[in-house]
């Protein structure tokens, strides 16, 4: 059985009931514990690509949402992280808690 393409966005001040119903402070999908799509803006996603001869991982740190992706199993023990805090130069109009909403929403 082979690895599989993955698409992981992080989320902040998630809170669900049992049902998997509820609500995220940032990158929300819709009260959906497990994303059908992308979440709402801000967001940070993290991608896995497999493939024949090199395995790549990269994180798109649009929004300012600091994240580690780290693998956790098949001898594989290099992960990436985008810890930077680029919230605190986000301009004021952009600002929402924990995050910078990317200016290309507005365009």
């Amino acid at each position: 059985m082979g690895t599989f393409p993955a698409r992981i966005w992080g989320r902040t001040g998630c809170s669900f009931d049992e049902a998997g119903w509820g609500k995220c402070l940032t990158c929300d999908c819709g009260g959906l514990l497990k994303c059908q799509d992308s979440g709402q803006p801000p967001c940070t996603m993290a991608e896995y690509h497999p493939t024949l001869n090199i395995d790549y991982l990269d994180i798109s740190l649009v929004d300012g949402l600091p994240m580690e992706f780290s693998p956790t199993g098949g001898g594989c023990t290099k992960g990436i992280r985008c810890v930077a805090d680029i919230s605190r130069d986000c301009p004021f109009e952009l600002r929402v808690p924990g995050a910078c909403k990317n200016a290309c929403l507005f365009c």
